[in-house]
Formats: structure tokens, C-alpha cells, sequence
């Protein structure tokens, strides 16, 4: 029997991560794409760092993240879940609500640090194989803006050979 081996890349920061760079509360931004169509890796490991300023943080307040997916060649925005641009600068928070949800973290009142720190070692488990094209979308419901600087948003592809 063939024994099944996982290859992983090295991590790659993902090329609109400065989007996370105070990014204001109740706004939502992609974190540019990442093309998957050449290699088609099965999965992927996440690795995420998000800082926070801890006053005037919620009760109940959070960071959510949502799997945003193309199929064809990304030239028009049409070919991209809901219609959005990896790549954009603005807020996209009214055009996610059919993107499928990957992680909700715990931002509120409660917390007495001010590093949120998230790995997840099979997207493949919460999104099925990878697409050609993928992106992570990033919404901050925690009562205030992410600090100006020092996010980490980064991703390993990952492969299997026997």
C-alpha cells in the first residue's frame, strides 16, 4: 500500500494584505488573489495574525472570514463569487452574504490582548478542493478599526504524492 505524503509550500503572503491595515469596523475586504489554475494544489494552510487596538472593542464583537472563489479566468468581476474583485480597496461587506463563511474570530470587550492569532491547517476541509482562483475576504465586527500596520495574512499551498 502506497503511503500518502503532503508537500508544503513555503507561506506567501497574500498580495492585498495590506487591506487588513486599519481596516474600519463594519467593513469588509479581500485580500487579493491567489491563481491556483497552473499547479492545481488541492489545498491550502492559513496563517493569520490580525492586531487589534483593545479600547472601544464590543461585547460580541468579532472577525469574521469568507471564501471567495472563480472558475474561469478572472478577467471581469462577473466570474467571481458575488460579483467581487479580489483585488479591491473598498468595502465589499453588502456583497458577501452568499460567499461561504471559513472562520469567526473572537474580537470583543472580553479580550485583554491585542493579537488575534488564527492558523487553519485544511482549507480544503472547510471549502472542498481548491478552485483555479480563491481569495479570502476579511470583515471586522469588532467596534473599532484594525490598528494601521503589522497584519499577517498568509497562505502555504499544499500537495499530496504517494
Amino acid at each position: 500500500m502506497a503511503t500518502m505524503k503532503q508537500s508544503v509550500g513555503a507561506l506567501t503572503a497574500f498580495s492585498s494584505a495590506s487591506n487588513l491595515n486599519s481596516l474600519a469596523n463594519n467593513a469588509a475586504k479581500p485580500l487579493g488573489q491567489v491563481d491556483n489554475s497552473s499547479n492545481d494544489y488541492p489545498n491550502a494552510k492559513l496563517h493569520f495574525v490580525f492586531n487589534l487596538a483593545v479600547a472601544s472593542l464590543v461585547m460580541g464583537g468579532s472577525i469574521e472570514i469568507y471564501f471567495l472563489s472563480c472558475i474561469e479566468t478572472p478577467g471581469t468581476n462577473e466570474n467571481w463569487s458575488e460579483g467581487i474583485n479580489p483585488a479591491d480597496t473598498n468595502d465589499v461587506s453588502e456583497d458577501i452574504y452568499n460567499l461561504k463563511p471559513i472562520a469567526t474570530l473572537r474580537a470583543d470587550d472580553v479580550m485583554n490582548s491585542v493579537d488575534i492569532t488564527w492558523n487553519c491547517n485544511d482549507l480544503a476541509a472547510l471549502v472542498g478542493d481548491l478552485p483555479p482562483y480563491w481569495t479570502l475576504v476579511v470583515w471586522n465586527k469588532s467596534g473599532q478599526a484594525l490598528i494601521s500596520s503589522g497584519h499577517t495574512a498568509e497562505y502555504a499551498l499544499v500537495s499530496y504524492q504517494t
